[in-house]
């Protein structure tokens, strides 16, 4: 069984294949060939957290998973963020078990992955005017998602405090000729983008 950790799903996951991954799956979903239950949460007592469990089954290639995630809340930079947990992969012939990755990685570049995807079929194909509205990781991982599928000039981002806002654009490796900019105004961010990306609470 393949075992990833975070620094390895991060290799074995760059944004363009995973975008088209997930633009796949998405198809497969689309036509009947994926079975997605309702997640499950049980509130842990006494404690600022819930364990959500989301199993599926993907008809090609032919598999099914379960993803177990530990919500907690956590202060902004915590370095283990709000979801930490794992996805279990098994062969949906043998009932084998594939692989176990790790989680927080994991959800952070498939939710981006899911927004690029969307953002592919639905923007004018020459948008360049990227707005994102949130600070966290998840804004971080859009903003590059995004970038790679749109002609992207520049990101505009905006968050509760500026300060914030700042201090993800100076860690945030934007493509050459990408400008970054953080604004304290979120209807200022608005103004002009051809794109408008919420990674909000």
């Amino acid at each position: 069984m393949l075992v990833l950790t975070h620094g390895e799903v991060e290799q074995a996951l760059p944004l363009p294949d995973c975008i088209e991954a997930i633009d796949a799956a998405m198809r497969e979903f689309s036509r009947g060939n994926a079975v997605v239950p309702l997640r499950m949460g049980l509130p842990i007592p006494a404690a600022k957290g819930r364990l959500v469990v989301m199993p599926g089954f993907l008809g090609a290639p032919r598999s099914f998973g379960l993803k177990i995630v530990a919500k907690y809340e956590r202060p902004p930079g915590d370095p283990h963020g709000t979801h930490v947990g794992m996805v279990l992969l098994f062969d949906a012939d043998s009932g084998l078990p594939l692989a176990m990755l790790e989680g927080g990685s994991l959800t952070e570049i498939r939710t981006a992955a899911a927004t690029a995807v969307a953002t592919r079929a639905l923007a004018r194909e020459d948008a360049g005017v990227l707005a994102v509205f949130g600070t966290g990781a998840q804004a971080a991982r859009h903003a590059l998602a995004l970038c790679t599928v749109r002609p992207i000039r520049e990101v505009r981002v905006w968050g509760r405090r500026l300060e914030r806002a700042e201090a993800l654009l100076a860690k945030l490796p934007l493509p050459p000729g990408v400008q970054g900019r953080a604004v304290a105004d979120a209807r200022a961010a608005m103004e002009g983008a051809d794109v408008l990306c919420t990674t909000t609470s």
